[in-house]
């Protein structure tokens, strides 16, 4: 998808890219981008519970505490590796 998207081969008028840090940390502006692109409206009852979500996501600290990498036989620069071309593209 990297590569089709590089090249040009597809359209940029045609996809969306939504990242998961926009979700989490802007998903009010993240889902008005969406609607924008495919051209939708939203009831004025999706767009409070909407706007709640995101109010509510600002202060959502989570209650677990996740597992290193090490604990999947993985390291950071293992991962940084195999997936550079993602993190080229993204600035990670």
């Amino acid at each position: 998808l990297i590569e089709l998207l590089g090249s040009d081969e597809i359209p940029k008028e045609r996809y969306l890219e939504i990242t998961f840090d926009g979700i989490k940390n802007d998903l009010w502006g993240t889902v008005q981008k969406i609607k924008g692109f495919l051209q939708l409206e939203f009831s004025p009852e999706l767009e409070s519970r909407i706007k709640e979500q995101h109010e509510r996501q600002a202060s959502y600290k989570r209650p677990h505490k996740n597992l290193s990498l090490e604990a999947f036989g993985l390291s950071e620069e293992k991962i940084r590796s195999d997936f550079d071309f993602f993190f080229e593209r993204y600035k990670c």
